[in-house]
C-alpha cells in the first residue's frame, strides 16, 4: 500500500510542479478607451471581454517583475471601460535603500505597481504587488473596487487615492479587505464592527491610506495570495485524493480476496 501511495502522489504531484512554472510578462499600459481597439495594441487577444458592466475586460494571470527603478507594472490612464485585474504578481527586483540616486528622482508617482489615472470602473482582485516604490496608486478616479490583494514592502506608498470618497478599499465583512505589510494593529474583535470578542483575520482598526476619506476598513492579518498557502491546498489536495484512491483499492482487493 506504501508503494502505491508513493506512486499515486509521484504522479500527481510532477504535473503540479511542471504547471507552476511562470512566464514574465511586459509591463502593461493602456490609455484611453480606444487603446483596445488600437491594432499595435500588442496585449489586446490576451485580455478578454468588450469593457461593458456585464462583459468587463478581464486582465489576469500574469506576473510581471520589473527591474527598472521607474516602470510601472500596470499603468492605466483616462478609461471608463469595465476592467477586472485579477491573479496578477508585480514584483520588483530593486534595491531601493542602497540607490544614491534617489535624491535626483522627479516628483511625483513613479515605479508603482499599479497606477490609474483619471480612470473608473475598475476592480482589482487577488494580486500581489511586492517590493515597489508605490503600491497602489489612484489619481482622480471614481468607482474603483481593491480587495484580497496583497501590498509588500512598498517604498513610499503603499497606496494612495485622492478621491477616496469615491471607491472603495475592501469588500465588506466577513470577506475583507487587503492584506498591507505595514499594518501594526492587533486581531481581538471580530464583527462587522470590530467589537465582538474573538479574532476573525481582521484588523481590529482601519488601514488609512488618506486619513480624510480613504481606509481599508477589514484590513487583513495574513497574506491572501501568498505562495506558500497555495502550495499547503496542493499538498492537501493531494492527500485527500491519495487517502480516497487508497481507501477504494483496499476495499476493492478486500471484497476480491473474500470471494
Amino acid at each position: 500500500m506504501f508503494i502505491i501511495s508513493f506512486l499515486i502522489i509521484h504522479i500527481l504531484f510532477n504535473p503540479v510542479i511542471i504547471s507552476s512554472a511562470e512566464e514574465y510578462h511586459e509591463p502593461i499600459g493602456i490609455y484611453g478607451d480606444g487603446y483596445f481597439e488600437d491594432p499595435f495594441f500588442e496585449i489586446r487577444n490576451e485580455i478578454d471581454g468588450n469593457g461593458s458592466p456585464s462583459n468587463p475586460y478581464v486582465i489576469e494571470g500574469w506576473t510581471i517583475c520589473l527591474t527598472s527603478r521607474i516602470l510601472n507594472g500596470i499603468s492605466i490612464k483616462n478609461l471608463s471601460s469595465y476592467i477586472i485585474i485579477k491573479n496578477i504578481t508585480i514584483i520588483r527586483e530593486y534595491d531601493y535603500y542602497s540607490d544614491t540616486l534617489r535624491t535626483l528622482s522627479v516628483p511625483g508617482f513613479f515605479a508603482c505597481g499599479i497606477r490609474l489615472v483619471n480612470v473608473s470602473n475598475v476592480t482589482i482582485e487577488n494580486c500581489r504587488i511586492i517590493n515597489n516604490e508605490n503600491g497602489i496608486i489612484l489619481q482622480n478616479c471614481t468607482n474603483i473596487k481593491i480587495f484580497h490583494n496583497d501590498i509588500i514592502n512598498s517604498f513610499l506608498y503603499q497606496a494612495y487615492d485622492d478621491n477616496g470618497n469615491q471607491n472603495s478599499w475592501d469588500n465588506g465583512y466577513p470577506s475583507g479587505g487587503n492584506y498591507w505589510s505595514d499594518y501594526k494593529w492587533e486581531d481581538e474583535y471580530s464583527g462587522p464592527e470590530q467589537d465582538i470578542d474573538g479574532s476573525d483575520g481582521i484588523g481590529d482598526r482601519p488601514y488609512y491610506i488618506d486619513y480624510d476619506d480613504s481606509w481599508d476598513n477589514y484590513p487583513l492579518m495574513e497574506e491572501y495570495n501568498s505562495e506558500e498557502k497555495s502550495d499547503w491546498m496542493v499538498v492537501i489536495l493531494i492527500i485527500g485524493v491519495t487517502f480516497l484512491i487508497a481507501s477504494a483499492l483496499i476495499i476493492y482487493f478486500t471484497k476480491k480476496r473474500n470471494r
